[in-house]
Order: C-alpha cells, then sequence, then structure tokens
C-alpha cells in the first residue's frame, strides 16, 4: 500500500516540473495569457492555486473558487506571496545574479526572516511537501522555472502549486481501490488493510479502502497513536482465541494512516507461532535503534554539521536544535558564541586594536584614567577644501573624505602605527619605539610622504590640498576622562 500511495504522489510532483517548463515557453507572452494557462492547467488537476512569480517582475495567480469559500483563502496565500519573494530574495543574491554575492548576501541575512523556509523550498523543489502552520489541508510544489534540469541557469521566475490533499486522496481512492486487496484469509491466517485520512485532527476511515472484516475501532485508536507520533508503530494482542499482529504507518506526504493487521485463530489443536517471541525481540531491537538515533544520534549529527558550517566562516549561521536536552543547551551557546564574535568583528571596525588589546589585559578596577610616558611621534594630516563652492553640498565629498581616511589607514598600519582620532577633516595618528622599531619620526615622515603621493596617484589634490604635522617626543599613552564618566583611551 505504502509503494503504491508513492508511486502515484510523485506523478503530481511530476505534473509541477512539467509546468515549470510550460511557463518558461511563455516567456513572451501577457499577464492575461499567463492566468488563462494557469486556469486551464488548475481545472485539470486537484489543486487550489498556483502562484508564479516573475523575476523581478509581476504576480500572476489562480485560485479555485471552492477552495477560496472553504478556507481562510487571504491569509494562506498572503503566505505563499512572502515565500515566493523570500525565495527571489535568495536566488538574486546568489553567483547566478549578482556580481557581488557576499556584500549582497549579507544584506540579506539581516533584512530576510524567511531563510529558513525559503531555503526548505529551494532544498526540496519539484516535491511534495507540507509546510507547518501554513499548509495544513494543502501540499506545496515549488519549482524553478529554468527551461533546463540544470541549477547552474538563471530562472527567470518561481512556480508553487498549492494542492488540495483531500482531492488527491479523492483521486487516489478511485485510482486503487481495485488494485489492493483489502482481505486476505489463506486458513490459518487473515490480513486486513485499512486506510483513514486525518482531517481537523481526527482520523476517518476511508470506506472505499477499508477491509469489512478489520475492527474499525481497533484501527481508529491505532492510527491516531500512529498519527500522534508520527512514526511506524507495531501491535500485538491476544483476545480469547484470536492473536493480532498490527502494523500501522503514517504517510509523510499526505495526511493518511494505513493499518495491516495479521491475525490466526488460536486452538488447542493449533500449532504455536514459534516464531512471533523472534520477531518480537526484532522489532523491540529496532524501536530501540531508531529511538537511540532520533534522541542522540540524529541531534549530534546536526551540531557537527552546523559546527562545520560556522568553521567554515559563516558566522551568520544559527544552530537550531529543539530537543530540549543538552544538545539544545550547547547549540544556544554556540549561537551566543558566534553573535560574540560579530559583535567583535563590527567593534573592530570602529575602534582600533590596542584599544581593544587594553581593555582585554586590564580589570575594572584597572580602567582608571591614567597613563605612562613613552616616546612617540604623531603624524597630523588634513585635507583642506580646495574650491568651497564646488563640494559644500556635493555628495562626493563624503566619499572622497572615506577614501582618504581609508587611505590614511592602511599607510598608517603598514608603517607600525595606530590611527588614533579622527577630527573633522583631520586625522591624529600616533608612532611608538618598540624592540624592533626605534626611529618613530622616520616611521612618520615615510608615512605622510606615502599618504601625499597616493592622493596625488587617485587624484584628489584637484579638489583638496593636503598638509602634515609631525610632534615628537616624550607624550602620555593612556586613559584620559572622569573616574565616574567616559573614557577615551590617547
Amino acid at each position: 500500500m505504502q509503494t503504491l500511495l508513492n508511486s502515484k504522489i510523485s506523478r503530481y510532483e511530476q505534473n509541477t516540473r512539467d509546468l515549470a517548463t510550460d511557463l518558461y515557453a511563455l516567456q513572451e507572452k501577457s499577464d492575461d495569457d499567463y492566468r488563462q494557462f494557469l486556469a486551464e492547467w488548475c481545472h485539470k488537476q486537484p489543486v487550489a492555486g498556483v502562484i508564479y512569480k516573475k523575476m523581478n517582475d509581476s504576480l500572476i495567480e489562480f485560485w479555485a473558487e471552492d477552495f477560496v469559500q472553504r478556507y481562510d483563502f487571504k491569509a494562506r496565500r498572503d503566505s505563499k506571496w512572502v515565500m515566493l519573494n523570500s525565495v527571489e530574495e535568495m536566488v538574486l543574491a546568489s553567483p547566478l545574479v549578482s556580481a557581488n554575492p557576499e556584500s549582497v548576501s549579507a544584506l540579506l541575512a539581516n533584512t530576510t526572516r524567511n531563510q529558513e523556509m525559503s531555503q526548505f523550498l529551494l532544498n526540496n523543489r519539484g516535491h511534495l511537501v507540507s509546510i507547518p502552520r501554513v499548509s495544513r489541508d494543502t501540499r506545496v510544489s515549488f519549482m524553478l522555472v529554468t527551461g533546463s534540469r540544470s541549477d547552474k541557469v538563471r530562472p527567470v521566475g518561481f512556480v508553487i502549486v498549492d494542492y488540495d490533499v483531500y482531492l488527491i486522496i479523492q483521486n487516489l481512492t478511485k485510482e486503487i481501490k481495485n488494485q489492493v486487496a483489502l482481505h486476505d484469509d489463506d486458513g490459518s491466517l487473515q490480513i486486513d488493510i485499512a486506510l483513514g485520512q486525518v482531517k481537523d485532527g481526527r482520523i476517518e476511515l476511508i470506506d472505499e479502502l477499508t477491509s469489512a472484516a478489520i475492527n474499525r475501532n481497533h484501527a481508529v485508536r491505532q492510527m491516531e497513536s500512529c498519527y500522534k507520533l508520527k512514526k511506524e508503530i507495531q501491535w500485538s494482542d491476544r483476545t480469547g482465541q484470536t492473536e493480532v499482529f498490527s502494523l500501522s504507518y503514517f504517510d509523510q506526504n499526505l495526511p493518511l494512516v494505513v493499518v495491516t493487521q495479521i491475525s490466526r485463530s488460536i486452538s488447542s489443536n493449533a500449532v504455536n507461532f514459534w516464531w512471533l517471541p523472534g520477531v518480537y525481540a526484532l522489532l523491540v531491537i529496532a524501536l530501540v535503534i531508531l529511538i537511540t538515533r532520533a534522541i542522540f544520534i540524529a541531534p549530534a549529527q546536526q551540531l557537527i554539521k552546523g559546527l562545520e558550517e560556522i568553521a567554515s566562516g559563516n558566522l551568520e549561521h544559527q544552530l537550531v536544535l529543539d530537543t530540549g536536552d543538552e544538545f539544545e543547551s550547547i547549540g544556544n551557546e554556540c549561537n551566543n558564541m558566534t553573535e560574540s564574535l560579530i559583535e567583535k568583528a563590527r567593534l573592530e571596525q570602529y575602534v582600533s586594536a590596542e584599544v581593544l588589546d587594553e581593555i582585554r589585559r586590564t580589570t575594572e578596577v584597572e580602567l582608571q584614567p591614567g597613563g605612562e610616558r613613552v616616546a612617540a611621534t604623531v603624524l597630523f594630516a588634513s585635507l583642506h577644501i580646495h574650491d568651497p563652492a564646488e563640494t559644500q553640498h556635493s555628495a562626493a565629498k563624503l566619499e572622497l573624505l572615506n577614501l582618504f581616511l581609508g587611505i590614511s589607514d592602511a599607510i598608517c598600519t603598514q608603517n607600525a602605527g595606530r590611527l588614533d582620532k579622527i577630527i573633522g577633516h583631520t586625522i591624529m595618528m600616533v608612532f611608538r619605539s618598540s624592540i624592533s622599531d626605534t626611529h618613530h619620526q622616520e616611521m612618520a615622515c615615510t608615512a605622510a610622504l606615502q599618504i601625499k603621493s597616493a592622493l596625488e596617484s587617485s587624484g584628489m589634490d584637484k579638489k583638496f590640498v593636503f598638509s602634515a604635522g609631525l610632534s615628537t617626543g616624550t607624550m602620555i599613552s593612556g586613559k584620559i576622562g572622569s573616574r565616574n564618566g567616559k573614557l577615551d583611551y590617547t
């Protein structure tokens, strides 16, 4: 029964792939032509509706009237709109579309809230899947419209088909009711099959696919237990002179539960099922393995995979382990660690490495005003506006200043200095002596000349006048400020 159901479901998945191919062939058509084509396609399929989103263009949809009247149509349609837009954002951030995918991906990481769902759709494209809290009575099939089987071709759009599960079940019932033996009795064993559908949280037996000889109440109770656990369950029971072995299977694609009962009559002259204890032992071992895998192995594998992703440099990756045990605690701590690393990286963009090192090395008591006398040279580099009328309200002014700061910071670091202050159009850079570099005056002079040369090469000297000044000698380096207020390191 399970194999037959899966083969029938695969046909609907192929229909979605064929639809994507047909939509690709309609690229030059108008939106009305698309809408008419979708309406004709939907009338032939057990679907609630179809949404087609063109890349960076319009969104075209068609919904069955009876579905709109029976369900909360607006909420479901809006949720699928959001999914398609999120998928489009992720595709636009890929190397297939963006010339600079790293920067675009970083932007989308902060703006897209549906990344997990979008990734789920992309990974399961072409398959019939259930989306929690969105498609309780429907199943979704998503495809990229590329006109090719290759994933390396830029798509022209995205299509999502919302199949009505109960229409699919009706069609399946008509197709397979004559292909399955619901009752079989060879004299010693009696085999009965029952198929039930989950509707509004309750089990309803499908009469056309339920054996008339099966205990219906007993089958419904077994189906309810199987549906709650979402996995296969085995039972064995003995009532009077009848021994029964049952197997329940929950279909992951459709809200269907299958129960197979094997029963035999017991008499004083009957031969015992000598093999049943061995079967029971194997079933128990298999159940223990499944439980162990679900509780320990699967979360550990998920944790390892997430840590490998973080180790590869993707600090934005979050570990989602809803296990309620130590694995979830480890995942939360790893997420806190990556957030701290991201915050540290962002902080280093605004605070010099020397200041951060000083904060790490000192305690709260030591973070008080004070300093030490050191031999150093301070380089003051400044830009003066060459033509005030031209740049006073120009948007290019800020861009030129940022370029000046970037050039100065890089050259300062190359010459063993550090950028200490930014005061208007002036940068304060400090060069100190160390064991290996004692000529701080020479390093400061070299940096000033290199900055001047770099500005001339960039053409900035035509709009700004560069000037530099040096101050060398013994000075105080440390924390300056109030004991109870803000501190500045200089």
